[in-house]
């Protein structure tokens, strides 16, 4: 029994160290990351991220209310890229214009997938890369 216990122990372990890895390797990106839902409410962002937008580390909430509609400088940008991720296409080098925290407009460009359930339904979207 004190064998099963060990493995068990074990793998617990293993399971949290993986995890704080992914999310190290996320965070510490020399590129901007962020994940939202398909409607583009952002659901996490990286270091990067917030500094390419001229917020301060630790500023996650303040840029999170903004969402990624409003990120994208054209009215019709985020929902080409977000068709584009509904659709099941993976998107790579989309050039684009986001607005900054401060109003200025920076030229971006943006990559990114949509994450589906298992019922094939698209529940969050996410961007690799972001330079």
């Amino acid at each position: 029994m004190a064998l099963d216990n060990a493995g068990h122990e074990l793998a617990e372990r293993a399971l949290r160290l993986s995890g704080q890895s992914q999310r190290l390797l996320i965070e510490e990106a020399p590129y901007a990351i962020c994940r939202a839902t398909d409607s583009g409410q952002l659901l996490q962002v990286n270091r990067s991220m917030l500094e390419m937008l001229g917020y301060s580390p630790g500023a996650e909430a303040d840029l999170q209310i903004r969402d990624l509609p409003l990120i994208f400088a054209a009215n019709d940008g985020f929902e080409t890229f977000r068709q584009s991720l509904l659709r099941g296409e993976t998107v790579r080098g989309l050039e684009s214009a986001w607005l900054c925290r401060d109003g200025r407009q920076i030229q971006v460009r943006i990559g990114g997938r949509g994450v589906r359930a298992r019922s094939g339904e698209t529940t969050s979207i996410s961007w690799p890369k972001t330079y």
